[in-house]
């Protein structure tokens, strides 16, 4: 029998910080972007087999399922079948959910996408438009445009000269070597806004002396200003053959700024009733090549559940 709770319900396990949950919406990513809870992930009903063990790997973790009720009570079926211990779907789905109080975001990528609006009124992140670097390269300025994309997109359709970072927080890793000096202006772009405005923003905190800024609306703004738009290899950036030690040491000091614990080994960081997540932020190749036994390749997407430990 399925176990059901109320919105309020869901509300409260939300609200414990000492709760392990992984909070699953089972549409079609269309469905789901016309209205979702924005701390919810998207695993459709479709892959959830194929996907779950890698989302939610420990089958004691606690799952609500929000969505539409006969979806949920569907994937809740499986998930049992699969071995999953702590199942419950939300009565009445999202209209139980709205009903308790609750809101929906429409769109995709919600959390992300605001966290880069955020960063941009926060910090008064710069950003300009197509023309403008268009015009300073016509010029002749000292211009560099980094791509903050990964891989697959960049050779996807790429600017003409625009360097391929791999995306991420490679983007300092290897952009910042091809920055020659102080008045070289950077300039990221990224597929809309959200990436490049981070981008720009992980650069400034580095404490580079250049003008940094983020491309306005991203690589179709390129198109749409009439500039021509590549696909193919491009220039893809290696590793570095030395990270200078102004860099290590903001590196290091934003670590203990910020409370991030540093840990030698995968067993200091979890324990037997919280999920560890060992995840290789290197380019797919790179993690190919060889990584540490556990570790997961991600270079972009959406979490599943609201994890406690992640070592990296």
């Amino acid at each position: 029998m399925t176990v059901t709770i109320s919105g309020d319900e869901l509300r409260a396990l939300l609200d414990d910080r000492d709760r392990e949950v992984a909070l699953l919406d089972v549409r079609a990513p269309a469905a789901r972007a016309a209205g979702h809870i924005a701390v919810s992930s998207g695993l459709p009903l479709h892959d959830l087999e194929h996907r779950i063990r890698q989302a939610v790997p420990r089958s004691a973790t606690t799952i609500v399922l929000a969505s539409e009720p006969e979806l949920d009570d569907r994937a809740a079926h499986i998930l049992a079948s699969l071995g999953y211990t702590d199942v419950a779907v939300v009565r009445d789905g999202l209209t139980g959910w709205t009903a308790a109080g609750g809101r929906l975001y429409t769109g995709t990528n919600v959390r992300s996408k605001t966290l880069g609006e955020w960063i941009e009124k926060h910090f008064g992140t710069e950003t300009v438009d197509a023309d403008t670097v268009a015009r300073w390269r016509a010029e002749g300025a000292d211009v560099v445009i980094l791509d903050s994309r990964p891989h697959a997109e960049y050779i996807h359709h790429h600017i003409p000269g625009g360097l391929d970072t791999g995306g991420g927080s490679e983007l300092a890793y290897r952009g910042l070597q091809q920055i020659t000096g102080p008045e070289t202006t950077i300039v990221v772009n990224c597929a809309g806004r959200t990436r490049g405005i981070v981008g720009a923003q992980s650069l400034i905190n580095t404490g580079v002396p250049n003008r940094v800024y983020s491309l306005r609306n991203g690589t179709p703004a390129w198109g749409w200003a009439g500039e021509r738009i590549e696909t193919g290899a491009g220039t893809a950036l290696g590793v570095p053959s030395d990270v200078p030690s102004n860099l290590r040491d903001w590196a290091a000091t934003t670590l203990a700024r910020l409370g991030v614990r540093v840990v030698d080994a995968p067993a200091s960081a979890g324990d037997d009733v919280r999920t560890t997540y060992l995840i290789d932020i290197r380019t797919p190749g790179e993690f190919a090549a060889g990584t540490i036994g556990g570790a997961r390749t991600f270079r972009a997407g959406n979490w599943c559940r609201r994890p406690t430990s992640i070592w990296l």
